[in-house]
């Protein structure tokens, strides 16, 4: 079940999502609906409906998403472009609260997660950064950008040293800049990029 949650089990679809019909056919298949057929009565809908909902590599119609989001329980939700509380029914109010109480701890422990994310980028610099992981660590850079716009003044200080360091490793590891040696800084010469050496 695992391989189902991640984006590269599925050719890319639109807007940097996978191809939502595989991800769709993909679940039919792995809740037990083993043809269109079968999973068109289930949804009230006929065999070609489900056809086209296989070919498709983005389905605008949100409600559509929703819905079979639902019903072959896929997640994360944001293989078809959604979030947790796009399918939340209202009345699943215990399910809300528990979204909010993690969402209370994130912010508590935002600092040190950001901290994380770039001790861990510092560790795995040196075995070379999937594109996939560069983008993480852009999207996490641009979320500390707008966390620093709107931190207490007491505390903005410390969040742009953070953020300075973020800045100062994807310089590190986006810089083709030579040594005064004359070689490409790579993690043995990192010392040597960082202080001009």
């Amino acid at each position: 079940m695992s391989r189902l949650t991640h984006y590269e089990s599925y050719s890319p679809g639109l807007y940097g999502l996978p191809h939502m019909g595989e991800v769709i056919a993909s679940f039919r298949r792995h809740r037990g609906w083993e043809t269109q057929e079968a999973f068109a009565i289930v949804c009230g809908v006929d065999k070609q409906t489900v056809g086209y909902w296989e070919n498709q590599r983005y389905l605008a119609d949100m409600d559509r998403r929703i819905f079979l989001c639902k019903v072959l329980k896929i997640t994360p939700p944001t293989l078809l472009g959604l979030t947790w509380h796009s399918i939340v029914d209202d009345n699943q109010t215990e399910y809300a609260r528990m979204l909010s109480n993690v969402e209370a701890l994130l912010q508590e422990n935002a600092y040190a997660l950001y901290e994380d994310i770039l001790t861990f980028a510092h560790d795995t610099s040196g075995k070379g950064v999937s594109p996939e992981g560069a983008y993480r660590f852009h999207k996490h850079q641009e979320e500390l950008e707008a966390l620093v716009k709107v931190a207490p003044e007491i505390e903005k200080d410390v969040w742009k040293d953070l953020l300075s360091r973020f800045y100062q490793h994807s310089t590190f590891t986006t810089s083709k800049r030579r040594c005064s040696r004359g070689t490409l800084c790579d993690e043995s010469s990192r010392y040597c990029f960082l202080f001009g050496r």
